[in-house]
């Protein structure tokens, strides 16, 4: 499970729009062929809810040749052989569709909530990979069909018509099929001309697919893409993509680090050879996201980019394989880890952080006795800030605010100043500059947070005391909401079902507002 929840943190981190699941099937044998199988993504659902990451959404990325043919073969030999290729598959057999729908697409579609499902046009997306011979027979006249079965199903069962985006190779394969018979065509990425990306205009959308390299050591790839290259590859990728105005952007692929195509936090065994600082890729993609600079950032200690400790190794044990970080695993509100046995003069520094023109720093931390820290941005020391003891309890607290010129990338060290305080994260939120609003103030007054605001789907609302009563009123006064906590200081609410105006919070007697956007 810590592997899916690190998962969920790293996503939500990095700010994507959605993301499309690998889906290889599930065929009902004994044994599971491992990752790829839609049974799985419970797990994955589970772990974004708890760690608060409402707003991610997910397509589906068929891997035809492990879904259909590789599944296939799994299932016909009970679970030994594991080719796709020997046999190949007949997609004119409809017997075959099985493997396509029942023990793929449809137990895919099963376990994602339909709140989570990404759309195009308001319709769920899936991508389908390679359709060739190398893996399939007579292909020829025989594609439009399996299209349109996955479209009637999809009716049948859940009630939509999916957006069908398929890669290029299917009109190769099949030249009686038509640009009508699909929504919207990508096109893979080819190492072989040294192309990290592509950008296909089809039926008036654009698709778009980068990769930020492709190398696997020992292994030929004709050639490789090597990504020691300071995320040059990527961006060129997302520049020509997103940067062009692509609809969507299918980017190869968050967990590939076998061919060195990951997105997700790594120094390369300690050698920085394919990565400048850990959290490089997952900055690059956040800053193509739609939202690149977000009311909210939750930002894990554990997962600093650099550090620096006293003492030698990992006291914890968790979490990280190499460094002298002291890292255990955390039963606060949202899981995680945490950084323990500070000691003063040691930090934990992140590049690239996207900071607002008004910035406010909110620490989530425990003690058992007064302790300080201080955050740098750019070298810069924002004044200490005062911890008091919490009793061995987590709270949160500000810990220091600024304002800059405009929205930008920074650096920023959180540096322990005294005593010995376990670190959780840190929220980089909005700041309020002096003046704005009457009642931003209350808020600041009243030691209450609440944000994002404007919201969209979910809103957390943060008290330095017990939250107490919650109401929510619509601007004529009508109450939509009414809720009655006995020890929470920090929940969500899940406002997604609201129209877009303005509401009024009342918490515990006080006046806030609230905007739906």
């Amino acid at each position: 499970m810590q592997w899916w929840e690190n998962i969920a943190e790293e996503i939500d981190y990095s700010g994507l729009d959605y993301i499309a699941l690998l889906s290889r099937g599930n065929p009902p044998v004994e044994k599971d062929k491992g990752n790829g199988n839609p049974k799985h993504i419970p797990t994955l659902v589970n772990a974004l809810n708890a760690r608060g990451a409402h707003s991610v959404k997910f397509a589906i990325f068929d891997d035809m040749p492990n879904s259909w043919s590789g599944s296939k073969n799994w299932h016909d030999s009970g679970g030994t052989l594991n080719s796709s290729s020997d046999p190949k598959f007949d997609i004119s057999d409809a017997a075959n569709y099985k493997y396509i729908w029942d023990y793929n697409l449809k137990q895919a579609f099963e376990h994602i909530p339909k709140e989570r499902l990404y759309k195009i046009d308001d319709k769920p997306v899936i991508f389908f990979w390679n359709l060739k011979d190398t893996w399939f027979t007579n292909i020829e006249g025989n594609s439009a069909a399996i299209l349109n079965y996955i479209r009637e199903q999809c009716q049948s069962e859940f009630g939509f018509t999916p957006f069908l985006i398929v890669q290029s190779s299917w009109f190769d394969s099949d030249p009686q099929l038509a640009l009508n018979d699909v929504d919207a065509v990508h096109g893979w990425f080819s190492s072989h001309n040294q192309r990290s990306w592509t950008l296909f205009n089809r039926n008036n959308y654009k698709i778009g697919v980068v990769v930020p390299g492709f190398y696997k050591e020992g292994r030929l790839l004709d050639p490789s893409m090597g990504t020691d290259d300071n995320g040059t590859m990527l961006r060129l990728g997302l520049d020509r993509t997103v940067g062009a105005g692509a609809r969507t952007t299918l980017i190869e692929g968050f967990t590939n680090a076998a061919e060195t195509a990951a997105l997700w936090r790594s120094n390369d065994r300690g050698t920085y050879r394919f990565y400048d600082y850990p959290n490089q890729r997952l900055n690059i993609v956040r800053s193509y996201t739609s939202n690149p600079f977000p009311e909210a950032l939750k930002v894990e200690a554990e997962a600093c980019d650099f550090h620096y400790d006293l003492t030698p190794g990992n006291s914890g044990g968790a979490y990280l394989y190499m460094g002298d970080l002291d890292i255990v695993k955390c039963t606060d509100i949202y899981g995680g880890w945490y950084v323990t046995d500070t000691e003063p003069t040691e930090w934990m520094e992140w590049r690239e952080l996207p900071l607002l023109e008004e910035t406010k720093f909110e620490l989530r931390y425990k003690s058992t006795a007064p302790s300080s820290v201080k955050i740098s941005i750019d070298d810069n020391d924002l004044p200490t800030a005062s911890l008091p003891s919490t009793s061995g309890i987590w709270s949160t607290i500000d810990i220091g605010s600024l304002s800059l010129p405009s929205n930008g990338l920074h650096t920023v060290r959180l540096t322990i100043v005294s005593g010995s305080p376990d670190i959780n994260y840190f929220n980089r939120v909005r700041g309020v500059p002096v003046g704005l609003d009457l009642v931003l103030q209350d808020d600041a007054q009243t030691d209450i947070r609440i944000y994002p605001n404007p919201a969209s789907d979910f809103v957390r609302i943060v008290s330095n005391q017990e939250i107490g009563e919650i109401s929510l009123f619509s601007i004529s006064g009508g109450l939509l909401l009414k809720r009655v906590y006995e020890t929470e200081k920090e929940i969500e609410l899940n406002v997604s079902n609201l129209k877009p105006g303005l509401y009024f919070l009342i918490i515990n007697n006080t006046s806030h507002k609230l905007i739906i956007k």
